[in-house]
Parts: C-alpha cells; sequence; structure tokens
C-alpha cells in the first residue's frame, strides 16, 4: 500500500513537461470526445429546446426526456453542454452538475443565468474541456 507521503513526493517530482504531455492527451480525448455523439447530442438538444422554450418551470425543464439522456451520455456530453454555454446561456447546470458531479457556481450566483455559465465555462477552461 502506498502511503499519503509517497504519493505527494510521485506528485512533486511531475515535471512541466510531463504535465504539457498529460495536457495534450486530456485536449486530444476531448476533441474524441466531441465527435463522438456530436449528432446525436445536437438532435436532442434541439428536442428540448424547441419542446421546453416556453415553459417557465425549470424542473419541468430538466425532468424533459431529451435533457435526460443527454445526461445519460455521461461525460462525452459535457464539451457539448459547454459549447452550448459559451454561445448561448441556458439551463445545462443540472446536467453538468449531474453529471460531474460538481457545481462551481458560487452561492451568490445562483440564478443568474450569465454568471452560472461563467462560473462552468471557467471549470471546463480548468480542466480542459473547452478553450476560450
Amino acid at each position: 500500500m502506498t502511503s499519503r507521503d509517497e504519493i505527494y513526493g510521485l506528485i512533486e517530482k511531475v515535471d512541466e513537461e510531463s504535465l504539457e504531455q498529460l495536457h495534450k492527451v486530456v485536449q486530444h480525448f476531448t476533441k474524441a470526445i466531441n465527435g463522438s455523439g456530436k449528432g446525436e447530442f445536437q438532435s436532442l438538444a434541439r428536442k428540448w429546446h424547441s419542446e421546453t422554450r416556453f415553459l417557465s418551470s425549470t424542473h419541468k425543464m430538466i425532468i424533459h426526456p431529451a435533457y435526460q439522456r443527454i445526461i445519460g451520455m455521461g461525460y462525452s456530453a459535457v464539451p457539448m453542454i459547454l459549447q452550448e454555454l459559451k454561445e448561448e446561456p441556458d439551463y445545462w447546470f443540472w446536467a453538468l452538475s449531474a453529471i460531474t458531479g460538481e457545481d462551481p457556481v458560487p452561492s451568490d450566483s445562483k440564478g443568474d443565468l450569465d454568471a452560472m455559465s461563467d462560473a462552468w465555462l471557467s471549470w471546463g477552461e480548468e480542466r480542459g474541456f473547452i478553450w476560450r
């Protein structure tokens, strides 16, 4: 079994070149993910938008079958959802949180679509899902 000190020692040994190589791998992986399932995602996103655009209930928006299928796509949907947010803020936050298990939106930004989108876009950029 590896001790915590051994793990931290290994982390400290990671040099800039290794980090750059890892970043390139993540970028390549993200680009590959973007290509797979893109047509399905776009079709589901269009369906979700067209069938929920006049709803005032966020709950009804996020339980829509197309939205739920996008969540079911898992991490492969994350770059595409972030791209959607980049183009136009919308209620993708529940899907992102359900897929990733994270919520980078500060509590004082809840309810502000632009601020919430910015928080998720920063999160995606930090993790190599998107580039601004």
